[in-house]
């Protein structure tokens, strides 16, 4: 008894599984197919009539949809960081009332050594969109400035 639980332990301590780094896409893939499931199961649910247990999945799908939002914010926060580090002109896109829109990124250096960004959008009607961030040293937004032109 005694020699299988050493072997037991053993076989425990070699089975140690090594740290993955995570990959995102592939989360937020997961994610998106488990709140596709959870919406149907509320959905059936709804349909059955059956209230509560349709809130509850339905409640569980909006968790998932907002662990989705949090890990592309993410994303989009992590290539915002590099650009920082990089001065200079960059082509981007933005998705606005369901539409994708090509832009501009400028990344400067104002007098105080502070870090601006100024996203610049033109849309197809003819209005803009101008976007100004202001970073601390430490890469964090301390200052955001939203300024619209339309044009009618």
């Amino acid at each position: 008894e005694q020699q299988l639980k050493k072997l037991q332990l053993i076989r425990k301590s070699n089975n140690k599984t090594k740290a993955m780094p995570f990959d995102d896409e592939k989360k937020i893939k997961r994610l998106k197919e488990r709140e596709a499931k959870l919406l149907s199961r509320g959905y059936k649910a709804v349909d059955e009539g059956r209230e509560k247990k349709a809130d509850r999945i339905l409640g569980r799908a909006a968790n998932v949809e907002n662990r989705i939002i949090t890990l592309e914010e993410k994303g989009k926060m992590a290539m915002k960081n590099d650009a920082i580090d990089r001065i200079g002109k960059y082509s981007i896109s933005k998705e606005f009332d369901g539409k994708e829109v090509e832009g501009t990124l400028s990344m400067k250096k104002n007098i105080l050594g502070k870090t601006v960004g100024v996203e610049k959008f033109n849309f197809p009607n003819g209005g803009t969109r101008v976007e100004k961030t202001v970073y601390n040293n430490e890469g964090k937004p301390t200052k955001r400035t939203t300024k619209d032109k339309k044009i009618n």
